[in-house]
């Protein structure tokens, strides 16, 4: 089973400091996804107007809150591998959505 589950992220500090912080922590996304054969992809919205970011990972699991803790579990580290780049980043306590997809 797939379920997508969508992030919300919010930063403090300036659009181009947003931009880099969304970039390095792709990048240490990506290479989670590369390494672990239960997240099969992700996305990433960002509004710089209210400076947040909406991370949607698909994750392939039976369980839906198996499936949420691990995306939650890979945002974390992706922020914390980001370093100071992401300095100033907040996840919202819980994921703000998940649901079962059709791949």
């Amino acid at each position: 089973m797939t379920y997508r589950i969508s992030i919300k992220t919010t930063i403090d500090g300036a659009t181009e400091q947003m931009r880099e912080s969304i970039s390095a922590i792709a990048e240490h996304l990506a290479e989670i996804e590369e390494n672990t054969p239960a997240f099969l992809g992700f996305s990433v919205f960002a509004d710089p107007q209210d400076f947040t970011a909406l991370f949607t990972l698909y994750v392939g699991e039976e369980d839906p809150d198996v499936a949420t803790n691990a995306a939650d579990s890979w945002m974390v580290t992706a922020i914390t591998a980001a370093g100071e780049c992401a300095w100033g980043w907040a996840i919202f306590p819980h994921p703000t959505e998940h649901e079962r997809v059709s791949v």
